[in-house]
């Protein structure tokens, strides 16, 4: 069908070639459109690259690729030179001339080349080309420059410049670098796409994003910031309704997360929301694992009582006093809610916290002041208000990933904004009675209660 398509393409290009050589009007050599015209009929290649584009960069970028392919243009070698020229690739251009077979001027098939590269990239700032088909400028125009020496890496160039207007758009894009093999393109694009969705409520879309980018810095600082609201409100943010779809099924389904790095991340602040969703439901021993879980995340960088900061982990170590301070409650030797091993792993959290001290104590110490500070502030703010994700770019990844950051924007309102008064329904607030406390205080309770705990399983045999 093709085949017949471009016999009768040609049986009527061929037609109107004649016609117009055999013609008895003279061309008008006052008009440079007809001279160009007629001078492309006797192949004049200066006037096909130097003048035809002038009128139409599509007809001259035609022309050079017909002209090339009849040969009477030299065109760029597309690849690598020796594959593609054989076993002469090993000339230079004098001995080639020796046996008449020089490859032509550098200069014209740059020239030839350089028309269909400049209407190529005109095609880039062409949002349809067929809106109907759904067929963009830059996806005709990255076909056009598979054909043009370099054209590859131009074509991964203009993609990253490309206004990214919609999610569709993007994942197009991302789809075609995959295919191509531009990683480095597709994890620009993602990333400034991510980026670009920091300003919204779209927190899923902009971890999608990062992922696809492998930006583990920008997920660690979102997700920091989305743990550290529902950490200063004891309550999970965003809300359950005011999640956004992407967000919802990825806290859902994270064993079905792609990436690696997002689905690592995302551990933390996934768990602690499952602690206060068990919580507020009465479902205390699933709670009290959910929250053991999350002490030990944020306590590995503190393994055998030395500091590591370049550990990589889901939470950060000066959230420890605020967990413990969430367990309180659940250390009650009557109710048993802690077992023997969850104990023993909480022990080992505080006896590494209090091994290390210095600036960790003290990072600890203010966050711990701040989350007291917010116990008439109930959250209630949607996903961008509660992960602090603002049009300034906050949340960035050219952003400092770090305490003196997330302090910041709290005492800003940038993190934990859109709290409402009265807004949750908590099982309780571990906060009623510890205004004041530091977290020396904090860690004794723990420690006396998780004693209580061990000297009665001691006592009944356990």
């Amino acid at each position: 069908m093709n085949r017949r398509r471009r016999e009768k393409d040609l049986i009527r290009l061929s037609k109107v070639t004649e016609c117009l050589v055999e013609s008895d009007t003279p061309l008008d050599p006052t008009n440079e459109l007809e001279l160009a015209a007629g001078a492309c009929l006797v192949w004049d290649t200066n006037v096909v690259v130097q003048v035809m584009p002038k009128f139409s960069l599509l007809v001259a970028s035609t022309l050079v690729e017909i002209c090339g392919a009849a040969g009477s243009i030299q065109r760029g070698k597309i690849g690598s030179g020796a594959k593609t020229r054989g076993v002469m690739g090993g000339f230079d251009e004098d001995e080639l001339a020796v046996f008449g077979m020089n490859r032509g001027s550098g200069t014209e098939a740059e020239k030839a080349d350089g028309v269909v590269k400049e209407y190529a990239a005109g095609l880039f700032g062409v949002e349809w080309v067929d809106e109907k088909a759904q067929v963009e400028g830059w996806e005709v125009a990255v076909g056009v420059l598979h054909r043009v020496r370099g054209g590859r890496e131009m074509s991964g160039k203009l993609l990253t410049q490309l206004e990214l207007t919609s999610k569709e758009r993007v994942e197009r894009l991302l789809t075609y670098c995959s295919e191509k093999n531009l990683e480095d393109e597709a994890a620009e694009i993602a990333a400034s796409f991510a980026e670009r969705l920091s300003g919204t409520t779209s927190c899923g879309d902009s971890l999608h994003f990062f992922a696809l980018a492998n930006d583990r810095f920008s997920l660690h600082n979102i997700l920091t910031k989305l743990t550290t609201s529902s950490l200063l409100h004891s309550t999970p943010l965003p809300a359950p309704s005011s999640l956004d779809p992407v967000l919802s099924d990825l806290l859902k389904t994270p064993t079905s997360i792609a990436s690696p790095i997002l689905r690592f991340e995302l551990s933390g602040y996934a768990t602690l929301r499952n602690f206060y969703e068990s919580r507020d439901s009465g479902d205390h021993p699933r709670a009290v694992k959910a929250l053991v879980a999350v002490l030990k995340s944020a306590g590995e960088k503190l393994d055998g009582g030395v500091y590591d900061a370049d550990w990589d982990s889901a939470l950060e170590e000066w959230m420890i006093a605020v967990l413990l301070g969430e367990l309180m409650p659940y250390i009650n030797p009557r109710k048993r809610h802690l077992g023997m091993r969850e104990a023993m792993d909480v022990l080992k959290v505080i006896t590494n916290f209090e091994c290390v001290r210095g600036d960790v104590w003290r990072r600890a110490e203010e966050f711990l002041q701040r989350v007291l500070a917010h116990k008439d502030s109930q959250g209630g703010g949607s996903a961008g208000e509660a992960n602090g994700m603002t049009e300034s770019g906050y949340i960035a990844g050219s952003m400092i990933s770090s305490w003196e950051s997330v302090r910041d924007g709290i005492d800003s309102g940038l993190v934990g904004a859109g709290a409402t008064a009265g807004a949750v329904q908590r099982a309780w607030d571990w906060r009623e009675g510890a205004e004041g406390w530091k977290v020396s205080d904090i860690i004794r309770v723990v420690r006396l209660g998780i004693a209580k705990i061990v000297a009665d399983a001691w006592l009944l045999g356990e």
